[in-house]
């Protein structure tokens, strides 16, 4: 390497290294701020020893240890949102700082992950104007089935479902109806309707998508993310720290409510808010006199540790409805303390009253305002009956239904709205099934408006509620958040409104998605839920990490060992390859998830692939008498190709895996991706800069101890000869492996048949079977339980109930497992039993397995075909890309029949589900390591001696790489040999299934691939001889 290239490349990696700095900085300054908060949060809150507490008592000895952690975690989280918007680092704030940090996965930090499919059945009935024809309803259940096992959409299969059922019946006579008679008629085309249909489909989708983020937000979680896959009509929700999944399922399967209500003005209001206040203090004084409330203070509990001279949010204006008493409110403002006014005015703490600077209120439907921190202490306090009491009957506070920022730029605050709840049924005097057409429009002056037309019912209603509200507000309700409340100007007839209010033209668009929202309803169903309890994402990381430390520090010892000086310069280049592989992973905005860390653990061993297959190489042209300085030119050139061939194959695979991929898998190949580009990298560029760079200086380097230098050498073995024992030794195992596919079948996962799998911690151990046969009783037979990890935790998987839809089924399946496991958790309540036992629950409905099993196939045909091409391309023969394929598709058999043999015997689950499917994928992309590295020196043999003896080639090439093959494969292999026996139960299938991997890839590319390219090479019974003895060949090099 020339000095010029040299110095570009030191300065690339400099820039690279400070990039990756860069990036992880905002992970460790977040961490920094996030370990100061816990540790505030734990001297404000203390915890007595719980076994003196409760002394023989574990589960209320855990249930305290929980209460406090939690009220820990509640403090915590309240103080990292109040220095949200401060900037807290390089002139980000904490909230940006937070985006750009390398997040955790929900497996482990512990949350929700739920998947909605968005009813496009309900969509079309809504659409079809609920029309009752028997064809159409057939068809959409036909359509609903086919879902299941089909790859179209739902449109299409519908479409296709109706014409073969009623095919003389025209679509536009189910869909031209009254409501969208300005776009369809019967005379329509079938084309036509289906654009209508899919138009209607995708603006439904977008907005139960935006309701959706729009309910998360309410929901006051930390960092939730939310997808949409718009082309399967599917939403996916992840949420961190959730202790109330059933509020949260609540939340987002409840089917959006748009209601129009009459509102108070603010100074409707102002005496009854003055009365509030005063009600309040005098039940806040009257509990802690009953000392019954300590936790009712309004302040924040951290404030007296957590300080940092934010000023306070809570107003000191007078909030009364009149004129305000100057006099007063200077004494107030001066005179006395901030601490003493909340004191004094507790409802003023968390309530601003919306009056101008006399005191008076403002005209306008926002009453006042509360800050995003204080909304469920504000909600709380309206509850309380004494305070409740002197409102109107019929006064409803809502919220509006985004956050605004405040004018310190820091402190996000929500409008707070009333409304008048004064029908006799307690139902909206008009509702979203009302509006049949909503779109933002512009005015004469060019303000942006919104244009809204109501039937002919909501029309008479809508005319009738604005003649009685002249120069008053209606409020625009959705899922009880109040998105507009425009003054009405005069009574409305006709039922075409326009709507101002000094909206831009995003929010015109915005609110008529909502208005637009009550007229086509489409619901979500939950089809798949996973909830991680945070003690088994504790475990989980604890787990990752030390198979990530136990890996790293046998690859020192094993490269040491093996490689001398050499080895160290590989260790250390290792370091700089994970520092750039988390670098870019933060910088990428990946997520860290379990199967990532095994993904990084992978990494680690095949990042020192590259290093022994340069080395062995080195190692073989000094044993051919060549000086160092040649033979490290040589080793690095010769090695170059097997090194890309082998992870560009590997790369390829993880693509795909990403492609097809749900979930955590998806962050497993992410990481083993950036691994892999890293890897090149550094195990070629950095390690070829570095030895060339000593060798300069006189300082070289040793590529063996004396225990190594001649290991696997002088082996004449004849392969090629054994090779029908081979044959028939794989052939025994194919029809085993298929006798067991149709006799003891797979354990399939719940990503495969659909299903409920709890993961339940007890205080003492328990017996499997046992339990099982408890559960039966309640949930009936096929429910499988399993120990998981130690034998106080077992798994349970059930299919009770997986294909009944209700909104409560969840709920009943949750109680029918908790009686099922009464005997094994004494005096413990449904509520506890949810939060302290079950560590985690995962649910698949029926209709998303077909996607799971599509995928899977789909990703194992591309990953052979793909890399059937890249062999082809790279070696131009096709017997080198059939030999390769065979030896893939051969290792993945092997293992696919092996977990069917052995699930139920070995004490761990062996279930055929996503991780499975990534570990196979990863399987093929790696078994075509060691295959590459002998078709490598295969090749290079032919060159030299094209007339050769095809046999006698082939068994040198194989013979000479067999150090290479053995290191390469060990290397992985102990690696995941301590994933499998550190890395937690989780991944015990995923480890197990790599270790038979990488064992049977070895044997396949020496005993498989091999044989059936030289069986389909045309030349090898021809009868060319060697001018001299295979060791001869195996020693000669360019």
């Amino acid at each position: 390497m020339g000095k010029g290239t040299r110095n570009a490349l030191i300065a690339l990696t400099a820039l690279i290294v400070l990039v990756c700095i860069y990036c992880l900085s905002f992970t460790f300054k977040v961490n920094s701020i996030e370990k100061k908060a816990v540790e505030m949060a734990e001297k404000s809150i203390k915890m007595e020893n719980p076994a003196t507490l409760y002394p023989d008592n574990q589960l209320s000895q855990f249930l305290y240890e929980d209460s406090i952690h939690q009220q820990r975690i509640s403090l915590k989280n309240r103080y990292l949102d109040s220095i949200a918007n401060e900037k807290v680092f390089l002139g980000s704030t904490y909230k940006s700082c937070k985006e750009q940090q390398l997040s955790l996965g929900l497996d482990l930090q512990g949350g929700m992950s739920v998947v909605l499919q968005v009813s496009l059945k309900e969509l079309l009935v809504s659409l079809a104007d609920n029309n009752k024809d028997a064809n159409f309803r057939k068809a959409l259940e036909v359509a609903e089935q086919k879902m299941i096992t089909n790859n179209e959409d739902y449109i299409t299969l519908f479409i296709k479902s109706f014409r073969e059922i009623s095919k003389d019946t025209k679509l536009s006579q189910l869909f031209a109806t009254r409501n969208n008679k300005d776009v369809l008629t019967f005379e329509s085309s079938d084309a036509a309707v289906e654009k209508y249909i899919r138009t209607q489909s995708g603006d439904a989708i977008n907005r139960t998508y935006s309701i959706i983020q729009s309910r998360i937000d309410q929901f006051g979680t930390k960092q939730p993310t939310v997808t949409l896959e718009a082309n399967k009509g599917r939403i996916t929700v992840e949420i961190a720290g959730v202790d109330n999944p059933a509020r949260v399922r609540k939340l987002l399967q409840a089917t959006a409510n748009l209601e129009f209500w009459e509102c108070y003005r603010g100074g409707d209001l102002g005496k009854s808010i003055n009365d509030a206040n005063v009600a309040l203090k005098n039940y806040l004084d009257n509990q802690k006199d009953l000392g019954k409330d300590s936790s009712a203070k309004v302040e924040n509990p951290l404030n007296s540790i957590l300080s940092n001279g934010n000023t306070d949010s809570a107003s000191t204006n007078n909030p009364l409805g009149g004129k305000t008493d100057n006099k007063e409110k200077k004494d107030t403002s001066n005179s006395k303390k901030l601490e003493d006014f909340k004191n004094e005015n507790p409802l003023m703490a968390v309530f601003n009253a919306n009056i101008d600077n006399s005191g008076y209120f403002q005209k306008s439907p926002v009453i006042g305002y509360v800050n995003v921190l204080d909304t469920s202490k504000f909600t709380e306090y309206m509850n309380i009956p004494e305070v409740r009491g002197v409102f109107p009957k019929e006064v409803d506070f809502l919220f509006g239904a985004k956050p605004f920022m405040g004018s310190d730029k820091k402190t996000k605050f929500y409008e707070i709205y009333a409304i008048k709840r004064n029908t006799n049924n307690g139902k909206a005097p008009l509702d979203g099934s009302a509006v049949v057409q909503a779109g933002p429009d512009t005015d004469p002056q060019g303000r942006s408006t919104v244009g809204m037309k109501m039937n002919s019912v909501g029309a008479r209603t809508w005319r009738e509620l604005t003649r009685k509200n002249v120069g008053q507000c209606i409020a625009i309700v959705l899922d009880n958040q109040v998105y507009s409340a425009p003054n009405v100007e005069n009574e409305i007839d006709g039922g075409s409104s326009s709507i101002t209010g000094g909206f831009d033209a995003q929010e015109a668009t915005d609110l008529a998605n909502v208005l637009k929202t009550g007229k086509l309803p489409a619901s979500a169903r939950i089809i798949e839920e996973e909830l991680v309890g945070a003690s088994l994402g504790e475990g989980a990381i604890k787990a990752g990490l030390l198979s990530m430390v136990a890996a790293f520090l046998l690859i020192v010892v094993f490269m040491i060992l093996f490689y001398s000086t050499s080895g160290v310069l590989a260790i250390l280049v290792l370091l700089l390859n994970l520092l750039l592989l988390i670098g870019l992973m933060a910088g990428f905005g990946s997520t860290l998830t379990l199967p990532g860390i095994a993904g990084i653990v992978l990494t680690l061993g095949m990042a020192v692939d590259a290093n022994v297959i340069i080395y062995e190489r080195i190692k073989e042209e000094l044993r051919d008498g060549k000086g160092l300085r040649v033979a490290v030119e040589e080793g690095f050139k010769h090695s170059l190709s097997a090194i890309l061939d082998g992870n560009i194959t590997t790369f390829l695979t993880a693509a795909i895996l990403f492609a097809v991929g749900i979930g955590p898998v998806k962050g497993f190949a992410v990481t083993l991706m950036i691994g892999i580009a890293t890897t090149l990298f550094t195990a070629v560029l950095i390690t070829k800069m570095i030895v060339d760079a000593r060798m300069e200086k006189g300082k070289e380097l040793a590529y063996f101890t004396p225990f190594t230098k001649n290991f696997l050498q002088g082996i004449n073995f004849d392969f090629i000869g054994k090779r029908k024992i081979t044959y028939a030794i794989s052939t025994v195992i194919i029809i085993a492996g298929f006798a067991s596919f149709f006799t003891r079948g797979f354990e399939l996962g719940i990503d495969f048949k659909g299903g409920r799998e709890y993961k339940v911690r007890f205080e003492n151990k328990v017996n499997t079977s046992e339990v099982r046969d408890e559960l039966t009783k309640v949930l009936g037979s096929g429910t499988i339980v399993k120990q998981f990890g130690s034998e106080n935790q077992v798994k349970i998987t059930t299919s009770y109930l997986i294909t009944k839809t209700g909104k409560e089924v969840d709920g009943l399946v949750d109680n029918a497992v908790y009686k099922g496991l009464a005997k094994y958790i004494p005096n413990t309540s449904f509520e506890n039993f949810k939060r302290v036992n079950v560590m985690s629950s995962t649910k698949v409905d029926p209709t998303i397995t077909g996607d799971f099993k599509r995928s899977s196939t789909w990703a194992t045909i591309l990953s052979l075909v793909g890399i059937f091409i890249y062999i082809l391309i790279r070696f131009r023969k096709y017997g080198y890309s059939v030999g390769a394929i065979a030896a893939t598709a051969h290792d993945a058999f092997v293992v696919i029949a092996l977990f069917s043999m052995l699930h139920g015997i070995l004490p761990f689950a062996m279930e055929v589900d996503q991780t499975f499917i990534a570990a196979i994928l990863t399987i093929i992309g790696y078994s075509i390591n060691d295959t590459v590295i002998i078709f490598d020196r295969l090749r290079e043999y032919l060159g030299m001696r094209p007339n050769a003896d095809m046999k006698d080639t082939m068994n040198a090439a194989i013979n000479s790489t067999l150090s290479r093959t053995f290191n390469t494969a060990f290397t992985v292999f102990i690696v995941v040999l301590i994933l499998f026996l550190f890395g937690g139960p989780v991944l015990k299938g995923f480890s197990f299934a790599m270790l038979i991997g990488v064992v049977v890839g070895c044997y396949s590319s020496v005993f498989i691939a091999s044989p059936i390219m030289y069986d389909l090479d045309k030349s090898h019974d021809k009868t060319h001889h060697l001018a001299s003895t295979t060791k001869t060949v195996a020693t000669k090099k360019k």
